[in-house]
């Protein structure tokens, strides 16, 4: 069935996972072609290009998906982790801003906000840290890690 897309991209999943690499491209490329609003597909290939260590490549394929990721949280997030990973020059404030976008569409997503929080600690910005931090517990009041990160941060947990 060359024009369904779920099948195309099952496909670039397994030779994927057969490490085979330019093949799996190919197939995540098609998919899109075939269904242009499939995130999936651009999440797949992105993190493809993240497992060669290709960040650039990653984010520009989360620029040809700009148009149907505006509204998906997890594809926003990836975003963000993609440029907190890159660090270049305004790839911090774009990992900020996408991840912002990210808990205003999902206010529920600790990822996100552990994120933000990480940022904010890699900047030396403690009080936004632990802001961050303290939601993250809210939403997981269980978190061990995140309540040592807190009392780490003399955030006052324990």
């Amino acid at each position: 069935a060359p024009s369904n897309y779920a099948i195309e991209w099952q496909l670039a999943k397994a030779y994927a996972q057969a490490n085979r690499s330019k093949d799996a491209e190919i197939a995540y490329r098609t998919t899109i072609q075939l269904k242009p609003d499939f995130i999936p597909a651009y999440t797949s290939l992105a993190d493809l290009y993240e497992s060669q260590k290709d960040l650039n490549k990653a984010i520009a394929v989360y620029g040809l998906a700009a148009n149907y990721t505006q509204k998906n949280a997890e594809a926003l997030f990836r975003l963000g982790r993609l440029f907190f990973n890159r660090s270049g020059p305004g790839d911090f404030a774009r990992a900020e801003s996408v991840w912002q976008q990210a808990v205003s569409i999902q206010p529920n997503f600790s990822n996100a906000y552990y994120s933000l929080g990480l940022l904010y600690e890699k900047q030396g910005n403690r009080a936004a840290a632990l802001e961050q931090y303290r939601k993250v517990l809210a939403l997981n009041p269980d978190n061990k890690d995140i309540k040592l990160k807190i009392k780490l941060l003399g955030g006052g947990q324990s």
